[in-house]
């Protein structure tokens, strides 16, 4: 049965005499199935050893309170009414910890199976240790460099921030923010540990003082870890033992948000613990570093954003240029022009349209969008121009055949691109538009079966090879690759691209030292059978992947609702200026234009959802039309729910299409 705390006011350090060993204390913040493979390792490592879990709930909205309660009853679950922060949620916990020992561990972490064993062992041999950190890797089993850190220092955070660390990393004067110059595999003093993983005596923080709550989020292990030095201890980079640390699951490291937040809690340190002059020096260096970093990111995000329109743009025009001269001299057989209009007004519309077009069905929001999609952005825009057209004065009207021509040889020439482009990317042709994981499940044939249904509920762009087995009789069954003691072997004999280890049949030890040892050349997900989900994270600036067995909704994403957003000012800074023609159609007139304005002001949105009791719907603004105007529940519940799950711009643009009459609807 669960301990159940709810914090609402300020903590106070007590010294208590120790009751156990350990104290392991997990912030979380919505972050449910990274927190459900952290705390199953984590009570798998504590076998034999005297301990307790806290759970601080920053306040998740995913259910992650209700998940450690029903399959977790020992963890002592904190649950905060808003988000405290780390170094606040963290001390809620140190407060109420009995253990001889601190750990303080991220829920986006793995341990293996002896990991606090051998961490324990070696703070009893080591009588002037105060802290220690152990040697982290990423979820493809690439080396984490924060694993060790130095003291950021102005000359220390100067070469971090302008690239000297990254250009010199094993440099003894350009390395010291990561420690790059020392072995990754031997025992070394360290100046500061990671906050994702931070054992310490008990004793030493109720000396010292546990977190500075002035710090919201990041730079607290910085201060804590320095107090720690300053108080006459060590802290110890123990690689004796790695974990998986997944890495800013919470928080992602590629957003601007992080960059501010970061650095403003390295100008809070540095005017703590630095002389006047020295943290004015460090918060000048840090404060442009801030600006000249958010400057490129704006820059980069702005190329990336515009570069594939810019090609297409310039591949258009190029082509509708050659398209009208030849059928120039088609139809005046040489004696004649098409007015200068066409190229002065014409043509610079409908290349917007068509661009248009390829943005509202997602053309832009993927690096190789489906044949599929460039064939109905080119449609939609070709009929918008068509629309276009027929409004337009004799003087302005050049030929409806150009459009039709143009239309068709653009999405040639767009086709041909984006598989130039891909062939670029991937080095080779996929011509069905899906990049297929090749994918060795670890496991047993009842794991396997289970895997495959559940991917299906969530991708089709798999391949599963088969699986490395854990029992030696199982060769009669022809998806049985080999005994995954022989996996080197059996990803030789089948390339694969993504390892799939299901938790309970392997162990985390095992797990670990295989991702080590791989290089870098796989991708891994953990399945779990008992929850049915599989989890994995390649990246440190993306989402990690989920696949469950409810309905991911593509509407969840940040990305869908970015461009649900854009698509909404888009349609309404369109409809504004057709809005004569549409009062023919629109019922309610005065309606019509109070919600473009409502649209644009963003309190509505053209295409809602309606208020249901699935809670599983995404939340978005109330919508000016329905998904379904059935009087049946369950077919408007259906509805909502195909719209939410395949999401595109498209699909809004139809809607409003088919019901232009209601769009002055209350």
């Amino acid at each position: 049965m669960n301990k159940y705390v709810i914090f609402t006011g300020q903590t106070q350090l007590q010294p208590v005499s120790f009751l156990m060993q350990l104290s392991i204390i997990i912030v979380n913040y919505n972050v449910k199935y990274f927190l459900h493979l952290c705390l199953q390792s984590v009570e798998i490592a504590l076998h034999g050893i005297d301990s307790e879990i806290f759970v601080v709930d920053n306040n998740s909205t995913d259910g992650s309170i209700e998940m450690v309660i029903e399959y977790f009853p020992k963890v002592i679950v904190i649950a905060n009414k808003h988000n405290v922060g780390f170094g606040v949620a963290n001390n809620q916990a140190i407060a109420l910890a009995q253990g001889k020992y601190i750990l303080l561990q991220n829920p986006d972490t793995v341990v293996a199976e002896d990991t606090y064993l051998r961490i324990i062992d070696f703070m009893e041999l080591k009588s002037d240790a105060g802290g220690l950190g152990v040697k982290m890797i990423d979820g493809v089993g690439k080396f984490l460099p924060e694993s060790k850190r130095g003291l950021p220092t102005p000359e220390v955070a100067f070469y971090k921030i302008f690239g000297l660390s990254v250009v010199f990393p094993k440099s003894k004067i350009f390395g010291k923010y990561h420690l790059g110059f020392l072995d990754n595999q031997e025992i070394h003093p360290v100046d500061v540990l990671s906050g994702a993983f931070m054992l310490m005596r008990k004793s030493v923080i109720d000396s010292i003082g546990a977190f500075d709550e002035q710090f919201f989020m990041y730079g607290e292990d910085i201060d804590l870890s320095y107090r720690i030095t300053q108080a006459g201890y060590k802290n110890y980079y123990y690689p004796g033992t790695t974990i998986i640390h997944y890495k800013g699951e919470s928080t992602k490291k590629g957003s601007l948000n992080y960059v501010f937040v970061f650095y403003k809690a390295m100008i809070i340190f540095a005017r703590k613990h630095f002389a006047s002059q020295k943290a004015a020096l460090f918060s000048l260096l840090i404060n442009s570093a801030v600006y000249i970093r958010a400057s490129i990111a704006l820059v980069f995000r702005f190329l990336n954003f515009f570069t594939r329109p810019f090609i297409d743009t310039i591949a258009m025009t190029a082509i509708m240029f050659l398209v009208i001269s030849i059928y120039e001299d088609f139809k005046f057989h040489g004696f004649g022009r098409f007015p200068e209009s066409l190229y002065k007004f014409n043509l610079p519309v409908y290349i917007f349209l068509w661009l248009a077009g390829l943005f509202f069905t997602n053309n832009y929001a993927k690096a190789f969008p489906k044949t599929a999609s460039l064939f109905y952005g080119m449609l939609l825009g070709t009929i918008s121009i068509s629309v276009f057209y027929a409004f337009l004065g004799e003087d302005f009207r050049a030929s409806r055949a150009l459009i039709l021509i143009g239309g068709a040889a653009n999405f040639l020439v767009l086709f041909l691109l984006r598989w130039v482009w891909q062939l670029l990317q991937y080095k080779r042709l996929n011509w069905y538009n899906k990049e297929f994981q090749r994918i060795v499940a670890v496991g047993d044939a009842l794991d396997l079966t289970a895997l495959s249904q559940l991917m299906l509920k969530n991708t089709d762009s798999f391949r599963i090879n088969g699986y490395a087995g854990t029992q030696q009789t199982e060769e009669l069954n022809p998806d049985f690759l080999g005994h995954y003691t022989r996996l080197d072997k059996i990803l030789t004999l089948y390339p694969s691209d993504e390892l799939i280890f299901v938790t309970n049949k392997i162990s985390w030890k095992e797990v670990i030292s295989m991702m080590e040892k791989s290089g870098n050349r796989f991708t891994y997900k953990f399945f779990n059978e008992q929850v049915y989900f599989a989890i994995g994270s390649n990246s440190k600036n993306a989402a990690g992947e989920v696949f469950t067995s409810s309905v991911n909704y593509a509407l969840n994403t940040q990305e869908s609702k970015y461009n649900k957003r854009f698509t909404d000012i888009v349609i309404a800074l369109t409809l504004l200026p057709l809005s004569p023609v549409l009062f023919v159609f629109v019922r309610h007139k005065l309606g019509f234009f109070a919600n473009i304005l409502n649209v644009i002001r963003g309190r509505k949105t053209w295409v809602g959802i309606s208020q249901s009791n699935v809670v599983t719907l995404p939340k978005i603004r109330p919508g000016v039309l329905k998904t379904s105007y059935s009087i049946h529940e369950k077919d408007t519940i259906a509805s909502d729910m195909e719209y939410a799950k395949n999401y595109s711009s498209l699909n809004d643009v139809i809607i409003l299409l088919k019901r232009i009459q209601r769009l002055g609807d209350d």
